[in-house]
């Protein structure tokens, strides 16, 4: 394998650059996003569990819309924790749930 070149890492720090500037614009309405940060060498076995105790308390949301939001944003959370056996040694950072964009339009 071969090492990354400086023009990989340019494309590298413009593709992250470009991704904090979405996420910085995007707001939620409520509490229908879920931020986690798991520092470097995390339990994602104890994140789960956080997760699922999470869950068991948004099922008692009043307001069906924002319920459903957050059960979302939990399980889509949950689904991505699956893909790791372990965290990275940098370190893991999460943003899942439905926010409103500069222009008005939803994203999940």
């Amino acid at each position: 394998m071969s090492m990354p070149t400086t023009n990989d890492a340019h494309v590298a720090r413009f593709k992250a650059k470009a991704m904090i500037k979405t996420l910085n614009s995007v707001r939620g309405n409520g509490t229908s996003l879920v931020s986690i940060v798991i520092p470097a060498n995390g339990q994602l076995v104890r994140v789960n569990q956080m997760l699922r105790e999470e869950y068991g308390t948004a099922a008692c949301i009043k307001s069906r819309t924002t319920r459903l939001n957050v059960l979302g944003a939990i399980t889509s959370a949950q689904q991505r924790l699956k893909l790791y056996t372990k965290c990275p040694p940098n370190g893991l950072v999460l943003f899942c749930g439905k926010g409103m964009t500069a222009d008005s339009g939803t994203e999940k």
